[in-house]
């Protein structure tokens, strides 16, 4: 689990964190990204955190499962954001 405040000190945008995190292929499917997210949130709280943001990468169905069952909702779509260890760029 990490969570990202980087370039957030303006008062305008203090108050979101991004999260990121990944669950080892052969340990999906136990609840162990929820538990992540569930005490990610928990702990953004208590550091005056009041807008967390994360992306699924497409293909992730149980990833993608999580994001309404915290109460995230879908803001939009990335474009030309990530590149593949290739090089090519991922569109999702």
């Amino acid at each position: 689990m990490a969570l990202d405040r980087t370039g957030r000190e303006h008062p305008a945008v203090r108050h979101v964190a991004t999260f990121g995190m990944a669950v080892a292929a052969d340990r999906r499917g136990r609840g162990i990204g929820a538990a992540l997210l569930a005490e990610g949130l928990r702990w953004a709280r208590g550091v005056g955190v009041e807008k967390a943001e994360l992306s699924v990468f497409p293909g992730k169905p149980r990833g993608a499962g999580l994001v309404p069952a915290f109460g995230f909702v879908d803001e939009g779509r990335l474009f030309d954001t990530r590149r593949s260890p290739t090089g090519s760029r991922t569109r999702y």
